[in-house]
């Protein structure tokens, strides 16, 4: 049974023994869609010269302390052009003006001085996001543990990355997983349509898509063969139609993400942290909801009396494809 302990630093140092024991719930967010943040719950006293409060006038928990860095990009809102560049080149000099380390895949197409030059309103880590949206991209800032960098991502979601665990349902001693409770919304997967007036020959450009591009995490894609239901976009500011049709694909790609689940891990017997952003793997919830997930958003809470780790899953695929390795994988991921 591995040993479970926290330490709890501010501005790189740790808290003195007295802050420590006023320290009630530690709850740290970590999530593919927003900002990774920590809430601290701690319990405060009349001090013994009855002139103030013990832990809080100290003031050691100042503001930004306890967001992921991508709250620096979120402290301006702006009106900018960004004239002869593709979604990816934009990123990646966003990131390099916060002196992030650049993980940006690339994008097509740039747009042109003369025709509709990409405009920024809005924060930083807003427009980006927007862009990602648009690209069928995620886009999200991390710290590497190894060299403590700060990273900032702008590409699709890295399906193919080994899952960083098992979590084991309804396996006996194997169980890891306290609650797991999962859904799949037969109606979320769309086939799109739309149609624009290219900025370059002034001709309409139709543009139609039938299924999800991304790697499917399971056997059987979760959008159905037969009367698949359509969504026609409109509105979408494009003018050229390479990018509408990357728009589109990344409506039905995010459309085919129709299956979720919710749980929460018994820390000890998985054996480690999970991470965010990642695939994982999860045994023994029937034909359907086995095999190889992605996770969205993990929801640490350290108290007196534990660990516990909420996660929530998605999945864009049924079923498991026979290449998953669960014995391989172990039961969870330092």
């Amino acid at each position: 049974m591995p040993q479970i302990s926290y330490a709890l630093l501010v501005d790189g140092s740790p808290v003195d023994a007295e802050v420590l024991a006023a320290v009630r719930q530690i709850d740290v967010e970590d999530h593919a869609k927003l900002a990774d943040i920590m809430r601290l719950a701690v319990g405060i006293g009349v001090r013994e010269d009855g002139a103030g409060w013990t832990v809080l006038d100290d003031d050691l928990f100042g503001r930004l302390v306890a967001m992921d860095p991508s709250v620096r990009m979120h402290l301006e809102e702006k009106v900018r052009a960004w004239p002869d560049m593709t979604d990816a080149d934009i990123a990646s000099q966003v990131f390099g003006e916060y002196g992030f380390t650049d993980k940006v895949e690339s994008t097509q197409p740039a747009r042109q001085d003369d025709d509709a030059p990409t405009v920024q309103r809005g924060s930083d880590i807003q427009f980006l996001r927007h862009l990602a949206a648009r690209n069928g991209c995620e886009c999200y800032v991390e710290v590497d543990p190894a060299s403590g960098a700060v990273e900032g991502h702008f590409h699709p979601p890295r399906l193919e990355a080994t899952p960083q665990g098992v979590l084991a349902v309804n396996l006996g001693s194997a169980t890891n997983v306290d609650s797991f409770a999962a859904r799949f919304d037969m109606l979320g997967p769309v086939a799109v349509d739309a149609a624009g007036l290219d900025a370059e020959d002034e001709e309409e450009q139709p543009v139609q898509v039938d299924k999800a591009a991304l790697r499917p995490l399971g056997k059987a894609e979760t959008g159905p063969e037969e009367r698949p239901r359509k969504v026609l976009l409109s509105g979408t500011g494009l003018a050229q139609a390479g990018e509408l049709q990357t728009y589109a694909q990344a409506v039905a790609d995010e459309s085919a993400w129709a299956l979720s689940a919710e749980g929460e891990l018994d820390t000890a017997a998985y054996g480690g942290v999970l991470r965010a952003k990642r695939p994982v793997l999860v045994r023994g919830a029937g034909q359907r909801f086995s095999g190889t997930w992605y996770v969205e958003r993990v929801l640490h809470t350290f108290t007196a009396d534990g660990y516990t780790q909420r996660f929530t899953l998605r999945r864009n695929a049924l079923g498991v494809t026979g290449q998953e390795r669960f014995a391989d994988a172990g039961t969870g991921a330092a």
